[in-house]
């Protein structure tokens, strides 16, 4: 059986339309500029069964949306990263741009000091809870993280000196036998322990299931059982 695929055009008009993002639902946004204006303005614009709408914002100068599964779309704003969810805007600390959003609400960030800090803000318990990642002399960029609240970036050494070398760093989760990654080691965890045992002996891949591998050994045995059972919370 052939599968039909559509292709449709957004856009059509004489502004810039950039840095568009996509959630699992099919729900399109992006940013779309006039700069010709001066200054220049932008606008965030997001495509939703058929319909194309304008989001609110409290600035003129916005770009670069993201937007997650749960619905929420966020970009960058002149004073801040602005968030907006069912209707509703609001702004995130000032000074805080380069949102990336994860499909638990978390966000990877930018803090604008003397050089781009790496901030992870996470939901906990109802509520945002900022981390700084970086307090150091590089000038933090463009990254991404994933629905485990793992987060990757790049670095840049000194970019007024015109020196842009620099690297990847990787925010990488402690395996604690949180198997989904929301804090806590309950009997949801048990189950996707249980999924992946794959008794004593090195295997080649476990992907999500590395989380269960506590002692790093490279398997998913009683040992680990054993562990699970002494960082079981229960919450």
């Amino acid at each position: 059986m052939r599968h039909r695929r559509e292709v449709l055009r957004l856009t059509d008009d004489h502004f810039n339309n950039q840095s568009p993002d996509l959630n699992d639902d099919g729900v399109v946004v992006w940013g779309r500029g006039d700069f010709c204006a001066n200054p220049w303005v932008g606008e965030i614009h997001m495509y939703v069964d058929g319909e194309i709408t304008v989001l609110a914002s409290n600035e003129t100068q916005i770009q670069v949306p993201t937007v997650n599964n749960l619905g929420q779309v966020a970009w960058h704003a002149p004073f801040g990263v602005e968030i907006w969810q069912d209707g509703r805007l609001s702004t995130l600390e000032r000074w805080t741009q380069g949102p990336i959003l994860n499909d638990r609400g978390d966000m990877k960030l930018l803090r604008q000091r003397k050089y781009n800090e790496a901030w992870l803000r996470r939901i906990e318990d109802g509520r945002p809870v900022y981390y700084q990642l970086t307090d150091d002399t590089y000038s933090n960029v463009v990254g991404d993280l994933n629905d485990l609240g793992e987060v990757v970036w790049r670095f840049i050494y000194n970019p007024p000196r015109g020196d842009f070398g620099g690297g990847v760093r990787f925010l990488r989760r402690i395996r604690t036998s949180d198997m989904n990654g929301d804090l806590d080691v309950d009997l949801d965890d048990l189950g996707d322990l249980a999924g992946c045992l794959t008794g004593p002996g090195r295997v080649d891949w476990m992907c999500e299931c590395r989380f269960g591998d506590v002692d790093h050994d490279g398997d998913v045995d009683l040992a680990d059982v054993a562990r699970f059972q002494n960082n079981f919370t229960g919450d």
